[in-house]
């Protein structure tokens, strides 16, 4: 809708970073008639969906607005836990359960991220450049871990040269809609429901029960995709804990 992507879903699914969320038996009428190429419009705050010689109109103006800011969540955050999420996430083998890598070169450059922080646009293209697109999908695995690494490096406020190189992608590179529109959204601050909670949960000390629940909702999204963020996620810790590491042993 005016070149803008809306993810449409029920109030029972999780929240998409550009999305809004209806009854669950007004969706299944929808679905039930839709087809690619329906016509949708927004007219003085309703959505009309034209499908299949019926129209729905969805009102937008009772609509309760869900604050999805990721750098909001960490507000509060006294002692983050990331030890608690890192040993979470590989209980998951995600380098061998995720889809993201599929040959000894993308090992190699995940491994690479996992020793380290990011310190230019230049070395961040060498790693977005690669995994751009990559895969198949309405979101391609590639595409979903470095989405998952931009939210940890929002987190860890060390996005700059990272999301400065995301930006330059994305006004140059190819993927498919989908994955542009969730670029588009982790650049303007914002990620899905479900890795909030992950993240909030992680930052304010939350139980390792929760998180582990929490990530195996995840791990159901998709095909691989949940697999595939949270590789991303779990990559991105890894490297600012070596980082850190370093910066330790430089002031002994």
């Amino acid at each position: 809708m005016n070149d803008q992507l809306i993810h449409i879903g029920s109030m029972q699914q999780s929240l998409s970073a550009y999305g809004l969320a209806i009854a669950e038996d007004e969706l299944k009428a929808i679905l039930a008639v839709i087809s690619q190429g329906a016509i949708v419009r927004l007219k003085e705050e309703v959505l009309l969906i034209y499908a299949n010689e019926r129209l729905f109109r969805l009102s937008t103006s009772g609509y309760t607005s869900v604050n999805l800011k990721v750098s909001d969540c960490m507000v509060e955050a006294a002692s983050p836990k990331w030890h608690l999420l890192k040993m979470e996430l590989e209980k998951h083998n995600l380098l061998q359960t995720s889809a993201v890598i599929q040959n000894e070169f993308d090992r190699s450059l995940i491994e690479e991220l996992m020793q380290k922080e990011i310190d230019s646009t230049q070395e961040a293209n060498r790693y977005i450049s690669h995994f751009w697109g990559r895969g198949i999908g309405l979101t391609p695995s590639g595409d979903d871990f470095l989405i998952g690494y931009g939210m940890m490096q929002a987190v860890f406020l060390k996005q700059h040269d990272w999301m400065d190189a995301l930006r330059d992608s994305l006004d140059q590179k190819t993927t498919t809609d989908v994955s542009e529109h969730y670029y588009s959204s982790l650049l303007d601050g914002y990620i899905s429901a479900p890795f909030l909670e992950l993240i909030r949960a992680a930052s304010s000390g939350g139980e390792p029960e929760q998180i582990a629940v929490i990530i195996n909702n995840i791990t159901q999204f998709g095909h691989t995709s949940g697999l595939d963020t949270l590789l991303g996620i779990y990559t991105a810790i890894c490297g600012n804990e070596a980082d850190a590491r370093k910066k330790e042993l430089a002031h002994e």
